[in-house]
């Protein structure tokens, strides 16, 4: 089993370009890699076998969000505001209650999202929880990708 998991790493690791550490062959849609149902739905839960999201299973999600909304600064900048926001912690809260998840998003931006992207709720079947890192993902990376990452002041340290 341990010897299966390091050909797996290693695997992972030759088919990843050192530009972005969690790109993916065959762009966006997975082309011919296996499981490529995970890169078109983003679902990484599980992916390594916990039966909570590991902070490889929320690093995936955030890449395969980055693919299918670029935004500036590509995955590994996504990846540091998630760093700076919660440390990839999903259920991180802000001290003062107003921020919460991966992203640290407001309970009022991520309303809005609701409204305003009803499509991209719809479309990828999330789930109406800030808490979720396959949502926080999605609506923070799609947010960003509309409207850039000036929201996030962890933005002075990326």
């Amino acid at each position: 089993m341990k010897r299966a998991f390091i050909l797996l790493v290693l695997a992972l690791l030759l088919v990843a370009p050192a530009s972005e550490p969690f790109a993916f062959a065959g762009g966006p849609n997975g082309g011919s890699r296996a499981g490529s149902w995970r890169m078109e739905e983003c679902r990484y839960a599980r992916w390594d076998g916990s039966p909570h999201w590991t902070e490889h299973e929320i690093r995936l999600a955030i890449a395969c969000a980055v693919a299918h909304f670029p935004v500036p600064g590509g995955v590994s900048y996504a990846l540091c505001i998630c760093e700076h926001e919660s440390s990839f912690y999903p259920h991180a809260v802000s001290p003062g209650g107003t921020y919460k998840g991966l992203f640290q998003l407001s309970d009022g931006e991520f309303g809005y999202s609701w409204q305003q992207r009803a499509d991209l709720f719809r479309r990828w079947n999330l789930r109406r929880d800030i808490f979720n890192p396959r949502t926080s993902a999605l609506v923070a990376v799609s947010r960003a990708h509309d409207l850039g990452w000036s929201g996030w002041t962890s933005t002075r340290f990326c």
